[in-house]
This record gives C-alpha cells, sequence and structure tokens, in this order.
C-alpha cells in the first residue's frame, strides 16, 4: 500500500507548511498593530512570498543548483525592497492571522496557475519533439547519396520537338 502524496500534493504542503510556519512564531519587535513606515503593498507582499517559495521548491528539488541568499537579493531588487523592510512588512502581516491566511492562500493559488502554466508548457514542448522527431525519422528515410534519384532522367526528353517524351 502507497500511502506517499501525489508530487502536486506534496508542493502545496511544503508551500503551505514554509508560507504559514511564521504563523506560529510571534515576533513583538513592533508592539501593538502598527504599521511599519516602509510597509510593502500586499500584492507586493504576497509576490514576493510566491517567489521566495518558487527558491525554496527549486533549491529543495536541486540543492547543489542553487544559492538562496544571492535569489533572495534578486528578488528584493526586482522588488525595489530591501531584506529589513520585507522582515518588518512580513511581521506586521503576519499579526493579522485572518488577513495573513487570505494572502497564503492567494499565494498557493498563483503557486498553482505557475505549476499549471509549467505543465502546459512542458507537455507543448513535448508535442514539439515529437514532430521535430517525426520529421527527423521521415527524412533519414531518403537516400540523400544517390544523386540520380535527386535529378530529373533527362535522356529521355527530345529537346527539338518542343520537349515530348520519347517512348
Amino acid at each position: 500500500m502507497n500511502i506517499g502524496l501525489h508530487p502536486k500534493n506534496t508542493f502545496l504542503f511544503i508551500a503551505c507548511a514554509i508560507i504559514s510556519l511564521p504563523l506560529l512564531i510571534s515576533c513583538d519587535e513592533n508592539p501593538g498593530n502598527e504599521k511599519p513606515p516602509n510597509l510593502i503593498p500586499e500584492d507586493t507582499y504576497i509576490d514576493v512570498l510566491v517567489e521566495f517559495q518558487l527558491i525554496r521548491t527549486y533549491g529543495i528539488a536541486h540543492p547543489d543548483s542553487v544559492n538562496a541568499d544571492s535569489l533572495s537579493q534578486v528578488i528584493f531588487e526586482k522588488y525595489e525592497i530591501d531584506e529589513d523592510q520585507f522582515l518588518s512588512s512580513h511581521q506586521f502581516y503576519q499579526k493579522q492571522v485572518e488577513n495573513q491566511l487570505k494572502r497564503t492562500d492567494e499565494a498557493i493559488q498563483r503557486l498553482e496557475k505557475e505549476e499549471d502554466r509549467m505543465a502546459a508548457r512542458i507537455d507543448s514542448l513535448k508535442v514539439e519533439k515529437a514532430r521535430a522527431d517525426s520529421l527527423q525519422a521521415d527524412t533519414s528515410l531518403v537516400d540523400t547519396t544517390r544523386k540520380d534519384i535527386l535529378r530529373p532522367d533527362t535522356s529521355r526528353i527530345d529537346t527539338t520537338s518542343n520537349n515530348k517524351i520519347l517512348q
């Protein structure tokens, strides 16, 4: 009996666990629920969460090929934020538990859309490869080394009488 998770479910489980883990950890650097002065807008915050999850997932699948720190810096530069700004925004949003669950759900939905988009692209690439392989197989059936096959036989054409074929 196989009790393993389907890869898509495993991906979602990991995404939920990583994104929701900070909900369990309380940070009181911003007492009350005051907005930090450099709060990241919610949509941008969700975009950053999605990007971080993609990095984590890729790092799990290919542990020797990803330097998460350098990729994190790329994300911060892409969204024109810094680590401190992200952390203070993250702490602020984490204190709004119900809304953070909604933001987490939105991030998961975006990840699922990205997964579907990537799966469709992979499928289309497989179709293109099969088509190219099929064309390659068809052209390999033609013997291009025999020059007499590629040139028409002109020995039976009478060039003096309007190119009629001789019998």
